[in-house]
Formats: structure tokens, C-alpha cells, sequence
């Protein structure tokens, strides 16, 4: 009777052990948020106008100024990169700087450090800077997007 209890056991555990051979489909990471472009409030001129079908990522989120970062927080920021580690967002902050942008840090609650090289209280201006960088940089920053202050 134990041969049988055991065996019963053995076999239980093979089959509750082994995969399918079937591929499992993996679940698709949600996409991030896109809007549509806001009904432009004034002309643009011809060099900031790009493509009025392009979509522009943007987010809201509370942020503060980073440690030993000054100035004033504008409503509509570019940011094209996001940390965790400070050293990592100085070392792109520094990079930027060299290529002539003024870059400030920003920090949310969450402790993430948000690389911006665009503050404005212009939203329309702020989505132009964000399609610019997406020109001039098409191998670095098409993932910068647009975070709205609250």
C-alpha cells in the first residue's frame, strides 16, 4: 500500500512539475500616455513647426527643485531623462550643459531626478523644444517628454 501511496505521489509531482511545451504568451507592457496637441493659441513661426500630426508624451506630477538646483518652476517641462540615482542625472545634466542647454534637476516625491533642458509657461512652446530635441537627437532622446508641474 505504501509503494502505491508513493507512486501516486511520484507521478502527481512529475506531471505538476513539468511545463508546457506550448510558448506562453507574456502579457504587453502598457503604453505610456499620449496626447493629441492642444489648438495652437498663437501663430508658430516656420523654424519651430514641425508636423502637427506628432504625438507628444506628457505627464503631471508634483516636483520640486533638486537638491542644490535654484531657480523658479515653470508649468510645462521637457525632460529627457528620469533616475533614480542623483550621480546618474548630474552626469547627463553635465553632458547637456555642454551642448549649450540650460539644465536644472527637478525631483518628485517618489525620489526620482528629472533631467530638464526646457521650463515654460507655454505649453505650445514647450511641445516644439520636445519635437527639436527629437530632431536634432534621433538616436538619443525620442523618449523625451513632457511633464506638466502641479
Amino acid at each position: 500500500m505504501n509503494k502505491v501511496i508513493v507512486s501516486f505521489c511520484a507521478i502527481a509531482l512529475t506531471f505538476s512539475a513539468c511545463k508546457s511545451s506550448k510558448p506562453s504568451s507574456l502579457p504587453v507592457p502598457p503604453s505610456p500616455v499620449v496626447v493629441g496637441e492642444a489648438p495652437a493659441a498663437k501663430p508658430v513661426s516656420a523654424v519651430n513647426a514641425t508636423s502637427s500630426d506628432t504625438k507628444v508624451v506628457s505627464r503631471s506630477e508634483e516636483v520640486s527643485m533638486a537638491p542644490g538646483e535654484s531657480g523658479a518652476i515653470q508649468r510645462y517641462n521637457v525632460i529627457i531623462g528620469s533616475f533614480q540615482n542623483y550621480n546618474n542625472a548630474q552626469a547627463l545634466k553635465a553632458k547637456m550643459i555642454n551642448r549649450n542647454y540650460n539644465v536644472k534637476l527637478l525631483q518628485n516625491p517618489q525620489g526620482m531626478y528629472r533631467v530638464c533642458v526646457f521650463s515654460s509657461n507655454d505649453e505650445n512652446e514647450s511641445r516644439n523644444q520636445i519635437r527639436q530635441i527629437h530632431t536634432n537627437y534621433p538616436d538619443e532622446f525620442q523618449d523625451a517628454w513632457l511633464l506638466i508641474a502641479r
